[in-house]
């Protein structure tokens, strides 16, 4: 079964006609979605995936999930407890989801950036999934809130 990474921005708390459309075909392939429990786009994956009864969902978070509105399974990971509570922290179970993903979905193009720039900068050398984020300008293709696919060894839009 094939296995989405999706991700967005902490700051959306809506998703758009586009987005739910894609998360729409993600369900009919019966993928498994991956998502992390963040609030912002995380949760609201999370809220339109449960009110769909849609089961085949994972969770990824550290230590303790902050949401799982659907009470889907969990990936917990764990970090030195002195270590800050940043982007690199955060970035344990990012790629976590990027290792286990076979293809990912992302919100906005910046969102796909950080991701792509969190997983390379932090991963090792001999895990060649991500290429470093510089996806090609296509005209009108990365503006608004266009939702965008990220596959493993190349970017699609």
């Amino acid at each position: 079964m094939h296995s989405v990474f999706v991700a967005g921005s902490r700051a959306l708390s809506k998703l758009n006609a586009q987005v739910k459309e894609r998360l729409d075909n993600i369900l009919r392939k019966e993928s498994t979605v991956l998502v992390g429990d963040a609030n912002g786009a995380d949760e609201a994956v999370q809220r339109y995936l449960a009110e769909r009864g849609y089961g085949h969902v994972v969770v990824y978070c550290m230590e303790v999930c902050r949401n799982n509105v659907g009470n889907w399974p969990i990936r917990s990971h764990s970090a030195d407890p002195a270590v800050k509570r940043d982007r690199h922290y955060y970035g344990i179970k990012d790629r976590a989801m990027a290792k286990d993903a076979s293809c990912g979905f992302m919100h906005k193009p910046h969102e796909l950036c950080k991701v792509l720039k969190t997983v390379a900068a932090t991963s090792s050398p001999s895990w060649p999934a991500w290429r470093p984020c510089a996806p090609r300008r296509l005209p009108g293709k990365l503006a608004g809130d266009r939702p965008h696919s990220l596959h493993i060894d190349h970017l699609v839009f």
